[in-house]
């Protein structure tokens, strides 16, 4: 990792798509098989087509990817900026919460351990949770003035020159929330009532929460903008025959006959090689979950999906006439890409490898 988390460790572990995701419940995977892939079977981007879909860098390389919802505003996942698993320790490996506070200035503690020592001289359970979001107030603000934009198709490994043209994120309140909370089981400073809401969270929770806009200085340099569907039309139901299409900037899966390689090659290839380039790929639509968290698309194809680093990127539906609308952000999938897993509903599972995060709703932050 380079500065603050926000590198290429969130380009190839994301799993919150993939990125840091919560976990699933995953099924017998014996049926399944891995072809090649690209955006898990898609294919490439003229210049000229998706436009609004760019890329989020940092540090000249894509970590995730955002859709122009309007000339000057981008919707793109939370997690793409900071996740959970940054500011957890488990088994004593800090490395991910080092990496993340490593750079702050010298009125802050640097490192797990160095946060350990002084939380230790303060007395107030409450004391502590002030202090500690203090650090992450700034690990956010840090975070974001290193975030450039890509408008352009790519290149393989990711590594373009960004745009200065960022003029504010913004996040859902509530995964801001979450992740001081996560901070505060990390130390153990939670209140009973915080501890007892962290329990009561579903993993659809987390993924409603995993949203965040992109304000821009300029308009992007797209010619057209996908329009929103309608949220009434959602609630009336897509008409049968409609499809997903999904674009973004991540992975794609080693190419056919790379799995007899050896296998840090092939390791290798899959974050480096095939990553950084803008993909598409159209696929069924397996379920639409409502619950109390939110709504939720779930697209699968064999093989085919996305992958880290499609975080944030569009998804569209494409009506049975052809047209497409945006429905909402990548935010989640599989731990391996490709593979399908069961998603719970309440009526039951839907098999898919992608969720969706339906978000139609520009003031909503």
């Amino acid at each position: 990792m380079q500065k603050l988390g926000l590198n290429l460790y969130f380009a190839f572990t994301l799993l919150f798509l993939f990125s840091c995701s919560p976990s699933t419940h995953q099924e017998d995977k014996s049926d399944i098989s891995y072809a090649a892939s690209k955006i898990m079977n898609g294919l490439k981007v003229a210049p000229e087509n998706f436009q609004e879909v760019v890329g989020v860098v940092s540090n000249d390389s894509i970590i995730c990817s955002a859709t122009a919802v309007r000339k000057k505003l981008l919707f793109t996942s939370a997690h793409c900026f900071i996740d959970f698993d940054e500011v957890r320790v488990e088994d004593g490996d800090s490395e991910l919460f080092d990496e993340l506070f490593e750079n702050l200035g010298e009125d802050y503690c640097q490192s797990y351990q160095e946060c350990l020592e002084e939380l230790d001289h303060i007395g107030w359970k409450p004391s502590k949770r002030r202090f500690l979001d203090d650090h992450i107030d700034e690990v956010i603000r840090l975070t974001l003035e290193e975030i450039t934009i890509h408008q352009g198709v790519g290149n393989p490994g990711g590594e373009v020159e960004g745009e200065d043209i960022v003029k504010e994120i913004s996040f859902d309140p509530e995964w801001i929330n979450l992740i001081k909370l996560r901070l505060y089981e990390t130390f153990d400073v939670l209140s009973f009532g915080q501890s007892l809401y962290l329990k009561s969270l579903t993993e659809y929770d987390e993924y409603s929460f995993d949203y965040a806009q992109i304000h821009l200085k300029t308009k992007v340099k797209a010619s057209h903008i996908t329009p929103m569907l309608k949220q009434e039309k959602l609630e009336e139901g897509l008409p049968d025959g409609s499809k997903i299409v999904l674009i973004g900037f991540g992975h794609q899966l080693p190419t056919e006959g790379d799995e007899d390689e050896n296998e840090d090659e092939v390791e290798d290839d899959a974050t480096i090689d095939t990553y950084g380039e803008k993909m598409y790929t159209t696929l069924p639509i397996s379920g639409l979950i409502e619950n109390e968290s939110g709504s939720f698309v779930i697209a699968a194809g064999e093989d085919e999906g996305a992958c880290e680093g499609d975080s944030g990127g569009a998804a569209y539906v494409k009506l049975p006439n052809g047209k497409l609308k945006y429905i909402g952000i990548i935010t989640a999938g599989a731990d391996n890409c490709g593979d399908h897993i069961m998603w719970d509903t309440d009526s039951g599972s839907i098999q898919g490898n992608t969720i969706i995060n339906v978000q139609l709703d520009p003031s909503r932050i």
